[in-house]
Formats: structure tokens, sequence, C-alpha cells
């Protein structure tokens, strides 16, 4: 694996397009933690529903993650495979060709959003789902 990080799709596999924490991983934060943050082996344990004990370090915090699933596959597949990286909510979990991201939460998760926020003209070429007729 070269030294430059590799930065995989999303891990989450359920319908949303949110990338608050618990949710989808914004490609732009994995790139940046990516090559500015150190990372540390962890385990990953499910506990019910979508809340995980993560321990790292020596420390173990609890998180929650939208989709339960596809995280309970990368603990059944490979459970020294996580990895911690240090001073964000972020889990990465090793495959083949890379590194998923799991965006973790600290918090409770509200149900998914399946359908973008209608955002306002920020720019004058950006054009909302109102104006794009």
């Amino acid at each position: 694996m070269s030294s430059e990080p590799r930065v995989d799709q999303s891990a989450g596999g359920v319908k949303c397009v949110s990338d608050d924490f618990g949710h989808n991983t914004f490609w732009m934060a994995a790139m940046k933690y990516g090559r500015e943050k150190s990372f540390a082996p962890a385990t990953v344990v499910h506990v019910e529903g979508q809340q995980f004990t993560v321990t790292s370090m020596g420390r173990t915090w609890t998180f929650y993650f939208h989709d339960p699933e596809i995280v309970n596959r990368f603990i059944a597949r490979a459970p020294d495979g996580f990895k911690h990286v240090l001073g964000t909510d972020y889990v990465t979990g090793e495959t083949e060709q890379g590194r998923a991201w799991f965006n973790m939460s600290k918090e409770p998760l509200e149900p998914c959003p399946e359908k973008s926020p209608v955002m306002g003209i920020l720019y004058p070429f950006q054009r909302t789902e109102e104006n794009y007729r």
C-alpha cells in the first residue's frame, strides 16, 4: 500500500444522504484526516441497535452508526482490522482495496434522511431544484 492515503466510498450501506455524525463520511474529511491525523488500533463491539463501543489506547467510547449491519460485517470479517482516527469520532476498517471510514456519533441518531435538503444559492453558478427547471 502506498503512503498516499486511499479513501474508499463511505461504508454506509443504507439509503442516506447525510454526512452528519453517525452517517456517511464526507470524502474531504477522510482525505484531510487521512493525511493529518494519527491512527491507533481499535476494538469495535456491537452493543445493540446502532450502538457500538470503541476501545483504543486504553479508553472506551460509546458511539452510534446509522448502518449497524455493515459495521457488524467488518467485525465478523476482520475484528482486529479497525483503527481509531485520534482526535476525531472516525473509525476505519481495513479492506483489500484500502480503508472504509465510519463517521461515528456520540449521540443516538435520528432516522436517516433519504433526500438532500434543498440548498439556497450560495454562488451564482449553483442551482437548486426550484431554479433548475
